[in-house]
């Protein structure tokens, strides 16, 4: 549970890191009561369907999330070493936190750093990763540049996303997970 009363449902492997790095959390509980579980046999490889969905209904429900196990201490926690982003000398630095297979490229800075250096929908921004730097224009979605030029856009998931229309834009950068992201106006 999140200090602000959110339920995540999730492995102990460090994918919660961005959720807790935002949100804090205030308890854990470790799943162990198996009449929350899906009916039958466990599949060793599909929890989402067996477990933790079954799981996130009751609690939807109404059970209390106490139910569902022991508490634990959330210092116990695997913890992804991402670093959060920040902003400094009018410019926004983040991390790297993923590349999807399309190669764009997904940055932990958000929303409020755009905010607090003034960058809208519509201006250019400056980003550097390792020793390249490009001009990219802030839009909202792929479709607000023609095919093959440049866009950054604050995602569904809340942080940045790099990409080229219909392009890649890893392969022009060539990062990798946890390169230092310096975006300026």
């Amino acid at each position: 549970m999140t200090q602000n009363d959110r339920y995540f449902i999730a492995p102990d492997n460090g994918i919660l890191t961005l959720v807790i790095n935002e949100m804090g959390i205030k308890k854990v509980y470790e799943i162990k009561n198996n009449e929350y579980f899906r009916p039958g046999k466990i599949s060793k490889d599909f929890h989402g369907r067996d477990i933790f969905s079954p799981v996130a209904a009751h609690i939807a429900s109404g059970d209390s999330v106490s139910e569902v196990g022991p508490e634990l201490n959330p210092k116990d926690l695997v913890m992804l070493p991402i670093k959060k982003s920040k902003v400094e000398n009018k410019t926004a630095i983040g991390y790297v936190v993923y590349i999807n297979q399309y190669g764009n490229i997904i940055v932990n800075i958000t929303q409020d750093d755009f905010d607090a250096l003034g960058i809208k929908v519509g201006d250019d921004v400056n980003v550097k990763i390792g020793d390249k730097t490009q001009k990219i224009k802030v839009g909202t979605t792929y479709g607000d540049v023609p095919e093959g030029d440049w866009v950054c856009f604050i995602a569904c998931n809340d942080v940045l996303e790099i990409a080229i229309n219909w392009g890649n834009a890893n392969e022009f950068f060539q990062t990798e997970l946890n390169s230092i992201v310096e975006l300026k106006k």
